[in-house]
């Protein structure tokens, strides 16, 4: 596969990761040794290399700190390794190079296997390398373990969603108290109309259902230590019903 315009760069040395395009033409000789040095000892991020098919040629101690595979047991494998069954049946790995080439570079984040099986979500970075004549070299890759600001993003989430929750369900507990400390008080006013016996037991047994709902629904809506904005009295309360 190749390719040329804007991405391409100057002659490679034999590692593609570590190139003169990548050192810079000003750079002492031993430029490259450090650039090495720095890429290997990254150990915050997976940084290696891929063949122009996605073979693995090179490893960092990040990569195998992450990942879990050593060097010797990873190069010369395909980066399809590293992810899920789901995702490489649907070709992902592939598409993702064939992005990189179309678009420069390619950045994602997404579910990652490491060598254990377990699954980590990762930030990664593919760049597409050139030689000076436009051919594709291959593949630089930059992988970051994210998973536990993900797992702080998604915990942030669940709270926001509680939160959200129990405004919504204090809000209608509150307008379902408001409707029935009405409907009680109308009650009352009724209840002072009235001179039968069996009548007036009827609206207190009324009355008192109103009650226990309300009490019920400040149960269910606050914290016992909450003190609500807006209290819900007793519709029983003699001073709102009067002598009976």
């Amino acid at each position: 596969m190749t390719s040329s315009g804007p991405h391409s760069q100057g002659p490679s040395s034999g590692d593609p990761l570590i190139s003169d395009a990548a050192i810079g033409p000003d750079n002492p000789p031993d430029a490259k040794d450090a650039f090495k040095l720095l890429v290997e000892g990254a150990a915050e991020y997976a940084v290696f290399t891929l063949s122009p098919s996605g073979v693995v040629s090179t490893w960092n101690r990040g990569a195998e700190r992450i990942k879990g595979y050593r060097q010797d047991e990873i190069v010369g494998q395909h980066f399809s390794v590293f992810y899920p069954a789901e995702q490489r049946e649907a070709g992902m790995p592939e598409q993702e190079l064939r992005d990189a080439i179309a678009e420069g570079r390619v950045a994602v984040e997404g579910w990652r296997v490491r060598r254990d099986s377990s699954r980590f979500w990762a930030n990664v970075i593919i760049t597409p390398l050139w030689d000076g004549a436009g051919r594709l070299r291959g593949f630089a890759k930059l992988t970051r373990d994210e998973s536990d600001r993900r797992a702080t993003e998604k915990t942030n989430e669940q709270l926001a969603r509680i939160a959200e929750q129990d405004r919504i369900a204090t809000a209608l507990a509150d307008t379902m108290a408001r409707r029935l400390f009405t409907i009680g008080l109308q009650l009352s006013g009724v209840l002072k109309l009235t001179t039968g016996l069996e009548v007036h037991q009827r609206i207190e047994a009324a009355i008192n259902e109103a009650d226990n709902a309300i009490s019920e629904l400040r149960r269910a809506v606050f914290n016992p230590d909450h003190n609500p904005a807006v209290g819900w009295p007793p519709v029983s309360s003699q001073a709102r019903r009067g002598p009976a």
